[in-house]
C-alpha cells in the first residue's frame, strides 16, 4: 500500500522537503497503518525485531564527518561546518524496511564519544541505556521517489524505491543534541501495523 497523497505538500516552493509538525492538520497520511508506524513512540528496533519471519539486521551504510546542511545545523543549534553523520538500514528477512540517518555536531561527539562506536548497535538501544535523554516531538514528510538525495539524510536511499514517509526528531543527551531522520520504506507496510 503506497503512502497517501494527503501528507502534503511534501515540497516547498523552493523544492526542499517540507516537514510538518505533529499537530498540523495535514501532517499524517490518511492511511492509518502508515500513520501508526510514523507515530509509534516505542522502540522502532524492537518492533521491527518482532515482525519476523527472518532475522533482524542493522546495515551501516556509512558514517563519518560530512559538510553541514544549513537546515540540519539550525535544528541542532550549531554553526559547525561539519556534522557527524551515520546512515543505516534496518532489515527484516533481508528486506530493507527503514532507512535512518543520525546527525550530531562535533561538540556532541566530544561529550559522547560512544556515538562513534555504535557499530551494528541501534542508536535507540544505546539511548535507552542512558539517563537524562529526552526526545522532541516528531515532524513528518512524504519523500517522492525522485528525491535525488534531498534531504541529505536520504543520499543513499535507492532511487525508484517508491515514495516513503519520513519522520524526524531530536534527542538531547544531557542537553547535547542529536538529530534523527527515519524513512519508512514501502515494503514495511506489507508487514501490517506496528
Amino acid at each position: 500500500m503506497a503512502p497517501s497523497a494527503n501528507l502534503c505538500p511534501d515540497r516547498s516552493a523552493t523544492g526542499s522537503t517540507r516537514w510538518r509538525s505533529a499537530d498540523a492538520a495535514s501532517a499524517l497520511p490518511g492511511d492509518p497503518m502508515l500513520a501508526g508506524w510514523l507515530t509509534h513512540a516505542g522502540s522502532l528496533t524492537r518492533r521491527l525485531q518482532a515482525l519476523g519471519p527472518g532475522a533482524f539486521a542493522l546495515e551501516v551504510i556509512g558514517e563519518g564527518m560530512e559538510p553541514a546542511v544549513a537546515a540540519d545545523a539550525a535544528l541542532l543549534g550549531t554553526d559547525e561546518p561539519a556534522l557527524y553523520t551515520r546512515r543505516i538500514r534496518l532489515r527484516v528477512g533481508g528486506r530493507a524496511l527503514v532507512q535512518a540517518c543520525t546527525l550530531a555536531p562535533e561538540a556532541t561527539m566530544v561529550r559522547h564519544p560512544w556515538l562513534r562506536d555504535l557499530g551494528s548497535k541501534p542508536l535507540g538501544a544505546a539511548l535507552a541505556d542512558r539517563a537524562g535523554v529526552r526526545r522532541t516531538s516528531f515532524e513528518f514528510a512524504l519523500i517522492p521517489p525522485d528525491h535525488e538525495g534531498e534531504p541529505p539524510a536520504l543520499r543513499d536511499l535507492p532511487l525508484g524505491a517508491g515514495p516513503c514517509a519520513g519522520r524526524r526528531s531530536r534527542f538531547f543527551v544531557a542537553d547535547a543534541p542529536i538529530l534523527v531522520y527515519e524513512f519508512f520504506l514501502p515494503a514495511l507496510l506489507e508487514f501490517g501495523p506496528p
